[in-house]
């Protein structure tokens, strides 16, 4: 999305008349006709973390904040024709990166190669269509210890389908399923293809594993046979009806499948259905990748939602026995789904000397053979629906494992989660070598709890000092980044509106920026008439707007909570002008931060928006929805979208229809942008970690921050708050507000901001450090397991 426009429209999914418009449409908006989403699959290998879709070269991640590092071509050495696999694998004994490249649009439609643990790509080999007539489409491929098997199945693009108004992806029972078998050479170069034609129409989304007999020399596959079952699933119209159907039918749905081919003389031996479960997301012990293995985990498909949503669930995990023909079931229990499980093994390396001592037949008993390839555990996400009366923003999910030797035992440990992790494709486990904890014990589970009482404590008994300008050292780098955004907005919501300097009679119960001499610096504004009457309201009540520190038990003033909450997002230029307005306009508004990679506050916000007033009437809306910033005024009752409408709302609400500066006005937005993504991240790339959010628990209360926009202090601040998606009352100190002298006399003479209050701890402190320090250790959430 761009300022709310949509940059590619969906083709997969679209109908067949709307296909073609929706291509161009893409091509014309966003330069290309497939959308590069990266967001099928994650590959870890070498040390480099990537991104994967069929259709696109990978995209670099960074191991540790998954911040997008760029587009990868492996040092140039991928060519730039050549995508990149969703699905790759390690070939056994060279560890080589073994992928192909599928490229629906145009030659050569399928490009296969390899990449060396140095990073290098090898010679690739590239298969040939007619481009008029189009390709076969491919997901997922084998590989054994010498053979890379490409799999072309019934599903084909014919883009001349395109000029009939019928989408150009179909699955085509016209046209026999075959392997391509390729044998690679020592120097990374392949052979000649040698295609294995089937005996019928068939589709493979994910293969299980493939190796070589080496009794017979023939090449035996495994993998999830499903013969068009989610081509139609995912059609434009009729969805629902048609997976009942075939359901009901029983054939072409997705089970586990074994094919035997010669490669020799190019021919399927035999085919044959191994079990009937209709399951999908097959995972293995990675170590056993292109040799023979006997065990199997997979997701089983809850059909009840299938045919009643159209979403693909999966309501337990089995686990095949591939060599007795036995299973081993764990059902995550009623309303619970999973979804895709990763086997991490313990400890043992996979060997040719081990993988042969335990499946040739008598060498060693099935309980050596357990030992090794199912010795570790499943990990995998699962997510609660039991309770309806729980809305998507307060739920949450749970990372649970299995022990992969006996699953049916239940979950060795239950990891719960801060919040939702929404259904997806596929997962990645990879080892931190430095975290390893191999020590065994009872059930373990993290706590969302806080994860230090004694911070909280000592910030009770000895809160810090307040120091003017103390810049700690890990500070450095992240308020060089906020200084160079506030010089690039100049200083913007650095004074209230009307700010006037003076000198004065000194009176040491307000606040002046300096004095002498009986002298002090005096700071006038020129505020509007609703915050002039919020300021002749607390001084005769002593109690400040908005203030949710010091709430007094009886009080029912409307005035003494915010009327505005906003719904805002750090890194966004957007937000960042109108939080600037508020200073200028010195009025206390309650900030709901909706971070990057965050629910809570997002979900609220699109709820919001997509209310339609209706009693008895539910909106059907998603976090999509959502549209930031985004304000609502309880006084009244005004709900405003977008920068510029709100900045025009505020200012023609609370300065009684004053123009805005010119910093914030709209012939600023693109340059707000740019200075906030001047903030940079530590290393001087893409956008601030800080923008992303981090797992946090609930405050109970919300915060109270005294701060104004222009300071970097403050902003290191403001950005923890949103990275912990803490919901807070700004009280805006802007040069020439009140509160200044509010503030000094709140904390026995002292001004200075950042000043954080916890009204759920009764935590009041100074400086930006400490005031950082201490609220990831009380709302962070502390994501090692602990035993209980």
């Amino acid at each position: 999305m761009r300022h709310g426009a949509r940059l590619f429209r969906p083709l997969m999914n679209a109908s067949g008349s709307a296909f073609l418009p929706n291509a161009v449409a893409n091509f014309l908006l966003g330069g290309s006709f497939l959308k590069d989403s990266a967001n099928t699959a994650l590959c870890y290998f070498a040390g480099r973390l990537f991104a994967l879709q069929d259709t696109m070269p990978p995209w670099e991640l960074n191991n540790d904040t998954l911040e997008t590092v760029g587009q990868c071509d492996f040092d140039g050495t991928l060519p730039f024709y050549v995508p990149f696999t969703a699905h790759p694998k390690i070939a056994p004994g060279t560890g080589d990166l073994l992928f192909f490249g599928f490229n629906p649009v145009y030659p050569p439609h399928c490009s296969i190669g390899s990449v060396s643990p140095e990073g290098n790509v090898g010679p690739t080999k590239a298969l040939w269509h007619n481009a008029f007539q189009g390709a076969t489409f491919i997901h997922d491929f084998c590989v054994t210890e010498n053979y890379t098997v490409i799999f072309e199945g019934s599903m084909n693009i014919r883009p001349l389908r395109m000029l009939k108004g019928v989408h150009p992806l179909q699955y085509d029972r016209s046209q026999l399923a075959r392997f391509g078998i390729l044998q690679r050479r020592c120097d990374g170069t392949m052979s000649d293809v040698t295609w294995c034609e089937c005996a019928e129409p068939e589709m493979v989304y994910h293969f299980v594993n493939a190796w070589e007999d080496d009794q017979t020399g023939q090449i035996v596959i495994v993998g999830v046979r499903e013969d068009g079952f989610f081509h139609g699933a995912l059609a434009a119209t009729g969805t629902r009806s048609w997976i009942t159907s075939t359901l009901k039918e029983g054939k072409s749905v997705p089970r586990l499948h074994e094919w035997r081919l010669d490669p020799s003389n190019g021919k399927v031996l035999s085919e044959q259905w191994l079990f009937d479960d209709i399951i999908e997301v097959p995972r293995i012990n990675d170590n056993f990748t292109g040799v023979q293995n006997r065990y199997a985990y997979a997701g089983r498909i809850h059909t009840a939602s299938l045919s009643r949503d159209a979403q693909l669930k999966f309501d337990a995990v089995i686990k095949f026995d591939m060599v007795t023909g036995a299973k081993e079931v764990y059902e995550h229990g009623s309303g619970r789904y999973g979804m895709e499980a990763q086997f991490v093994p313990r400890s043992h390396p996979c060997t040719a000397a081990s993988i042969e001592q335990v499946l040739v037949p008598g060498a060693a008993p099935l309980e050596e053979m357990s030992s090794i390839e199912d010795d570790g555990w499943l990990i995998l996400f699962v997510h609660d629906e039991s309770d309806a009366d729980v809305s998507p923003s307060d739920s949450h999910s749970e990372c649970i494992i299995l022990d992969a030797r006996k699953i049916r035992d239940g979950p060795v440990a239950r990891i719960r989660l801060p919040s939702r992790i929404p259904y997806g494709a596929h997962a990645m486990w990879c080892p931190l070598a430095s975290r390893t904890n191999t020590q065994k014990g009872s059930v373990h589970y993290v706590s969302e709890q806080p994860r230090s009482t004694s911070m909280t404590q000592q910030m009770l008994t000895s809160p810090p000092e307040p120091r003017m300008f103390a810049v700690s050292e890990g500070q450095r780098k992240a308020l060089l980044g906020a200084v160079v955004t506030g010089v690039l907005r100049a200083a913007s919501g650095l004074f209230v509106h009307g700010w006037c300097p003076s000198i004065t009679f000194d009176d040491p119960n307000e606040y002046a920026l300096f004095r002498m001499f009986g002298l002090r610096f005096k700071e006038s504004h020129s505020l509007g008439t609703i915050r002039k009457r919020q300021l002749y309201e607390e001084s005769k009540s002593g109690h400040i707007a908005g203030d949710v520190f010091k709430v007094r038990k009886n009080s029912t003033s409307g005035n003494f909570v915010p009327f505005i909450t906003l719904f805002e997002q750090e890194g966004c230029g957007e937000s960042r002008r109108v939080r600037e307005a508020i200073c200028v306009l010195d009025i206390p508004c309650m900030l709901r931060p909706c971070p990057y990679g965050a629910v809570r506050n997002l979900f609220e916000a699109a709820q919001r928006q997509k209310h339609d007033g209706k009693a008895g009437q539910k909106s059907q809306f998603s976090i999509g929805d959502a549209r930031l910033p985004y304000l609502e005024d309880c006084r009244t009752g005004a709900k405003v979208t977008g920068a510029d409408d709100i900045i025009e709302y505020l200012f023609e609400e609370y300065l009684d229809g004053a123009q805005p500066p010119a910093m914030i006005t709209r012939a600023s937005r693109s340059f707000a942008q740019f200075a906030v993504d001047a903030r940079g991240s530590e290393n001087g790339f893409g956008p601030a970690g800080a923008f992303y959010s981090r797992p946090s628990c609930l405050a109970d209360k919300p915060l109270q921050l005294w701060a104004y926009e222009a300071s970097p202090f403050c902003a290191l601040v403001r950005e923890t708050l949103s990275e912990l998606e803490l919901s807070y009352v700004l009280q805006p100190c802007a040069r020439g507000s009140p509160r200044r002298t509010q503030l000094m006399r709140r904390t026995g003479g002292t001004f200075q901001v950042p000043y954080l209050e916890d009204p759920n701890t009764g935590v009041a402190i100074f400086e930006s450090t400490a005031i950082v320090e201490y609220l990831r250790s009380r709302y962070a959430v502390d994501l090692t397991c602990k035993k209980v």
